[in-house]
């Protein structure tokens, strides 16, 4: 049975694997890991009921976790966290995954796709791009 609810989600990739910068997703920024800054700025936004963090690795999902208790780790499958694995594919499978974990309708998900990469967005980018 479905809750009838609507719920606002961020996703959150941070795959391992980096060619150009080995692990740039857990590298520091100045004083925080880089995947902490749009975690952060997502959590002040209150826009969103849940902060999803994607990833191959369980090793970075460890360490969101420590930093960052109140986000829903996903592991990714290997196949979706490839240089060439589109990006959908692993936005569609967090977003079924959560959906089922938290017997939703997707008719009642609204998701917004966040980059670690983009570490100097603030809550007031979030809010216009979710109002877009």
């Amino acid at each position: 049975m479905f809750k009838d609810m609507k719920k606002n989600i961020a996703i959150i990739g941070i795959r391992s694997g980096s060619k150009g910068i080995k692990n740039k997703n857990i590298k520091f920024l100045g004083n925080k890991h880089l995947f902490s800054w749009i975690i952060e700025c997502a959590n002040k936004s209150k826009i969103y009921d849940d902060i999803l963090v994607s990833s191959d690795s369980q090793d970075y999902l460890a360490l969101v976790k420590k930093n960052h208790n109140y986000i829903i780790p996903c592991l990714r499958n290997k196949d979706l966290a490839m240089d060439d694995s589109p990006e959908f594919e692993f936005v569609k499978d967090t977003v079924l995954s959560y959906a089922k974990e938290k017997c939703l309708n997707l008719d009642n998900i609204i998701f917004s796709r966040l980059h670690a990469t983009s570490p100097f967005q603030t809550p007031a980018d979030l809010l216009n791009s979710v109002n877009k």
